[in-house]
């Protein structure tokens, strides 16, 4: 299936680097770099910005990072649990197997995105905006997602599971792939779902409607 998204464009010559919480306490901008096993740490910056990067085990620690940059840029295997990334913009980015739990994107903005085989356990995505984004086998147990808003998102085989959507319109959003059992949402939130005969079932019996 063509899900018509922008994959970032990434420059094949990266230069490498090899301290990068050094790196950024002296800079607020990496463009065209390769990362690989290194530790961001103890480190307070806004629009912090990671331009055309491949972050390969990286792991950032008790960091507040809000109103970031990222562009055209992979992560693969990196530990981000609990960063606090608020009302930062994420475009053309791919994220693969990393730790993202208790991560706070509140009021951020993603557009043309791909999670795959994430963890966003207890993660905040309250009052966001999803354009053109690829769930895929990601862990989103827990997490919140009141008044989140959904363009073109598709959900893959994940795990929703106890998830709020409080608030969050999910009109043309297909779960049927994927679990849903346990969220939180409003008779209004799930107008044009796309859902399996098991699943609407659960939610007829949310609703209070008992059949015969």
């Amino acid at each position: 299936m063509d899900y018509n998204i922008t994959y970032p464009r990434v420059i094949k010559e990266q230069n490498y680097i090899e301290n990068i919480t050094r790196y950024f306490s002296e800079n607020d901008r990496l463009k065209n770099y390769n990362v690989k096993d290194d530790t961001l740490y103890n480190l307070k910056i806004d629009e912090i910005e990671f331009n055309s990067c491949i972050l390969q085990k990286l792991s950032i620690k008790n960091c507040t990072l809000q109103k970031a940059y990222f562009l055209d840029t992979v992560f693969e295997n990196c530990d981000m649990v609990g960063i606090d990334f608020s009302k930062s913009y994420i475009k053309r980015c791919m994220f693969i197997n990393c730790n993202l739990a208790s991560t706070n994107f509140y009021s951020s903005i993603f557009e043309d995105v791909c999670f795959k085989s994430c963890n966003f356990k207890n993660a905040i995505f309250d009052d966001s905006s999803l354009k053109k984004v690829k769930i895929d086998e990601c862990n989103f147990k827990y997490a919140s997602c009141i008044n989140l808003k959904l363009l073109n998102t598709y959900m893959l085989n994940s795990d929703f599971s106890l998830c709020n959507f409080s608030n969050t319109s999910l009109k043309n959003i297909d779960f049927t792939t994927s679990v849903l059992d346990g969220i939180t949402l409003y008779p209004n939130d799930l107008k044009g779902v796309i859902l399996t005969q098991n699943q609407a079932l659960e939610f007829i019996k949310l609703l209070g409607i008992i059949i015969k």
